[in-house]
């Protein structure tokens, strides 16, 4: 995307972007958007060239297509010509007098031409004119310029070779032109017929042009009309399109039309203090220059050795370059080139270029790599389908595009305002651009607004770290349940967002030996999963708000058959736990003891159960502020229908059965009870800042609901949930109070063992700290986490407790 100042020639830059054998392109005004006094056009994305003439330049905007027949070239339709020889020659003559009438008078001129009816007076054919203009119906248009113009661009001069004729020139450079100054709309509003003799006059017109890099281009330009046979005609000329074309120092306009594009800078994703964790800078282009090479073997090893790419590779990149090319093997970070740069420094034909974001542009750096991947995200370059679908006309070949995380949420903010300079040029000898003669337009590139995130750099890298030693597929995340602030975001396996932006060689191989890289497993689509006994305290919640006290019990033998089925359950503690509530039966988590709760409030009201779950915020997007929409797993709650059964109940009580959820919404569970069923909304993005250091935007802690459920059952959820940490028969048991971590305040937790597809279960765990103790003292929740590993060999839900602990370590949490 850097500036060339030397293009190939003059032809190669700005012309013929329309090959003989291609169809006209059919675009039209939008309805309702043109009338006599302004025309307009949105322009479609490129299409591909037809022909080794097209420029790279011309890929940039709009390409339009001839129709391959060649039928555009004459004025009688095909139905004409085609007209059997045994007509008399009478008919014949009549025909062509009453098709040729009727095709000037609609202007039916074939595909892609104008369907106008044109009134026959100055001003009606300046507007058909315009409209067929800006309507990108350049054959169309064509017919509507004057013999005298004709004749003056099928001067040789003129089309020097690079045109067969005035047609040809017309309906090619018009396109052309349009598109190297990469306009993507355009308006025209005409003014009133000034009359110079009786054949001739001018309409002034102006027409705004706005370009995807320097912004709208208003021409105030004039177009002269003359009377030919008694129809008005536009006398053309390349100065209708960029005034500053017609100029008596150059009749042959054998100048050029020239966009230097100047590229800002993306914006900085940083996390809560400041820290940069997405920024565009300075990297390292290592390569090699073929001709000044003086042992290739050196060179070949050298490189190999220290750029973590094969011996192969480097060789294949050389072979047969041309001698004074760089050859670029591998994009480095800063810290990556230092750690190498006294290793290829001296090696004849080794060479390193720095970014200096014209030739060499900067490139996107994670400094935190995989630990933050789940947070950022990644960009890659636009792709044919981005720009085809990209309603702002932003980007071109060569742009990059956030595709996950913070990334792709935030693109419109992250992404730089392009800028550069529209100039007319002198072409030298060699091709090469000389002083530009005329600035048509200039507009400065604004660096891209920055995103300020919550995310707490030292959570999530504790977290994303223990995540990733557990050594199962997994996803975790981390809330302040006061603020809904996002602490840590983690999921595992992770691609290295720096191989996809800066291009390692290697990144199919890498990518190939990990587990669904780019599955976001905190929220993304796909990561729901039945979540097992950390559903408990949802079914006791239902159970409390509806008629079971804290004070009811029921048995656990062991074993339990829900009524009707014929089928025996059995829990995993053979002989039973004996009679609980419901609320001490979380601490040993008791299956039973749930089954039969659930059982029960089924025969109440079968909806009960799944509405507790949905007030939990369960079945449905968080909506955090900061993952891209759409993105994320909604997870499932069921709906009791004509089918549903108590065995379905039974199933769901203990968060099993068609029930799912993702670690971001086991996680926002968790905080709502944290902070007394108040539900925020989870935040991983808190304000987005301008270059120049105002705010755009900022998201302020925001509650979105409140759990349907009483103070005083609250309560008794919050007591239940210390049980697996301090209750001598809870599943967590010890997990806090002991080394490692022996935190001098109480966690609140549940562990969690989901049955899957697979015989191996998932382990999933959820907690929040500080708790309130069990002698009533109140503390103030600061975080809450929710980890579920994937398939964790037989695991207890116990086994995704470091993930937890490791997230409440790193808050350096005060008693």
């Amino acid at each position: 995307m850097g500036e060339s100042q030397e293009p190939a020639d003059f032809f190669d830059a700005e012309t013929r972007a329309v090959p003989d054998d291609q169809e006209n392109n059919q675009a039209s005004a939008p309805a309702g958007s043109a009338s006599p006094g302004q025309s307009y056009i949105d322009f479609s994305p490129p299409a591909s060239p037809g022909d080794s003439q097209v420029s790279d330049d011309a890929l940039k905007s709009p390409t339009v297509q001839l129709p391959p027949d060649g039928s555009w070239r004459t004025r009688a339709s095909s139905d004409q010509r085609n007209q059997a020889l045994y007509v008399t020659i009478s008919v014949i003559v009549l025909l062509a007098i009453i098709a040729g009438g009727l095709y000037y008078l609609t202007g039916h001129h074939g595909r892609g031409t104008s369907t106008q009816t044109i009134v026959n007076t100055p001003q009606g054919i300046v507007n058909a004119y315009l409209l067929d203009y800006t309507g990108a119906k350049y054959m169309a248009m064509y017919q509507l310029v004057s013999a005298a113009s004709i004749q003056r661009f099928n001067d040789p001069s003129i089309l020097r070779g690079n045109y067969k004729n005035a047609e040809d020139y017309i309906t090619s450079r018009t396109p052309s032109l349009l598109q190297e100054a990469q306009i993507t709309s355009l308006s025209a509003s005409p003014g009133a017929y000034t009359q110079q003799t009786a054949t001739s006059g001018t309409i002034p017109v102006r027409v705004v042009l706005t370009s995807s890099v320097v912004g709208d281009i208003i021409q105030n330009i004039t177009i002269p009309v003359r009377q030919e046979h008694g129809k008005w005609k536009v006398d053309w000329s390349p100065g209708l399109i960029f005034s500053q074309l017609d100029d008596p120092a150059d009749p042959n306009y054998t100048r050029k039309v020239h966009l230097f594009e100047q590229n800002g800078m993306r914006g900085t994703i940083f996390d809560s203090e400041g820290d940069a964790i997405a920024k565009d800078e300075i990297v390292y282009y290592v390569g090699a220059v073929p001709g000044q090479i003086t042992n290739q073997t050196q060179v070949v090893n050298t490189l190999s050795a220290n750029l973590g790419v094969s011996a192969d590779y480097v060789q294949s990149k050389l072979q047969g370059a041309p001698a004074d090319d760089f050859i670029t093997i591998r994009t480095l970070t800063s810290d990556q080139y230092n750690a190498v740069k006294s290793a290829l420094s001296g090696v004849a034909g080794i060479q390193v270029n720095p970014s200096d974001g014209v030739i060499y542009p900067y490139g996107r750096v994670y400094p935190y790599g995989t630990i933050t991947a789940p947070v950022t995200g990644y960009v890659s370059q636009v792709t044919a389908d981005d720009i085809k679908n990209d309603k702002d006309h932003y980007y071109q070949s060569g742009d990059v595009i956030g595709r996950a995380g913070v990334e792709q949420w935030g693109e419109t903010y992250l992404r730089p305002i392009k800028g550069g300079t529209l100039g007319i040029y002198p072409v030298n000898a060699d091709g090469s651009l000389g002083q530009a003669v005329y600035t048509i337009a200039s507009r400065a590139p604004v660096n891209g607004a920055d995103i300020h995130t919550t995310i707490n750099l030292k959570t999530q890298q504790a977290t994303q770290t223990e995540l990733a030693s557990l050594g199962f597929s997994g996803g975790s995340v981390s809330v302040d349940p006061t603020t809904g602030a996002v602490l840590a975001m983690d999921s595992y396996p992770i691609y290295d967002p720096n191989d996809i932006s800066l291009g390692n060689p290697n990144l199919d191989q890498i990518l190939g030996k990990l587990d669904h890289p780019f599955l976001n497993r905190a929220y993304g689509n796909g990561s729901s999963q039945p979540i097992g006994s950390t559903f408990k305290p949802v079914t006791l919640a239902a159970a409390l708000q509806n008629g079971i006290t804290k004070d009811t019990t029921f048995t656990c033998t062991g074993s339990y058959e829900v009524p009707g089925s014929g089928v025996v359950r059995l829990d995993d503690k053979v002989g039973g736990h004996g009679t609980l509530t419901p609320a001490r039966a979380i601490a040993p988590s008791c299956d039973v003891i749930f089954w039969q709760v659930a059982v029960k409030l089924n025969s109440i009201n079968p909806d009960l159960l799944p509405n507790m779950a949905r007030s939990f915020g369960y079945g449905s997007p968080t909506g955090t502020i900061g993952v891209p929409a759409g993105a994320e797993d909604p997870g499932y709650v069921p709906t009791p229908d004509s089918n549903w059964t108590a065995s379905n109940a039974a199933d769901l009580g203990i968060g099993q059965g068609t029930f799912l959820a993702t670690p971001l919404q086991i996680t926002m569970f968790m905080a709502a009870v944290a902070d007394n069923g108040v539900r925020m909304q989870p935040r991983l993005v808190s304000s987005v800042m301008a270059s120049g250091g105002s705010t755009l935007v900022s998201f302020p802690a925001k509650q979105i609901g409140t759990v349907a459920l009483s103070a005083d059952n609250m309560q008794v959820v919050q007591m239940a949930l210390l049980g697996p940490a301090y209750d001598p028969d809870g599943t967590a048991y010890n997990g806090f109070s002991t080394a490692p971590y022996n935190f001098p305040f109480m966690v609140a937790c549940k562990t969690g063992t989901a049955q899957t597809s697979t015989p191996n279960p998932d382990s999933l765990f959820i907690s929040y700290a500080p708790a309130p103790t069990l002698s009533g003292h109140i503390e103030t929740p600061q975080i809450a986490t929710g980890t579920l590993l994937y398939f964790a060999a037989g695991k207890s839900g116990r086994y995704s407790l470091p993930v937890n602990a490791s997230a409440i370590a790193s808050l350096n949490i005060v008693a």
